[in-house]
């Protein structure tokens, strides 16, 4: 029995993600997808340079966070090795 992927289909993934690593298109209506995977891994590789999250700004609560990912608020400062 081989079980085809449908790339359309929406399988209800919003409620089980976390959302500091979702991307904005996630938080709307949008199913994830690669570029959402994609966002994550941005995410989580920026946390093991930076040693925090990039959406993280002075305001350390939730909803700060979740504000600055819908709004591409980023917190990045270039530093130097």
């Amino acid at each position: 029995m081989t079980v085809k992927h449908d790339p359309t289909a929406v399988y209800g993934l919003q409620g089980e993600t976390t959302e500091s690593y979702r991307s904005p298109e996630v938080f709307g209506d949008e199913a994830p997808s690669e570029k959402a995977d994609m966002w994550a891994a941005g995410i989580i590789l920026y946390r093991l340079r930076y040693g925090k999250h990039p959406f993280e700004g002075k305001n350390k609560t939730k909803a700060a966070m979740i504000n600055n990912i819908l709004n591409l608020n980023l917190d990045y400062k270039e530093e130097s090795d």
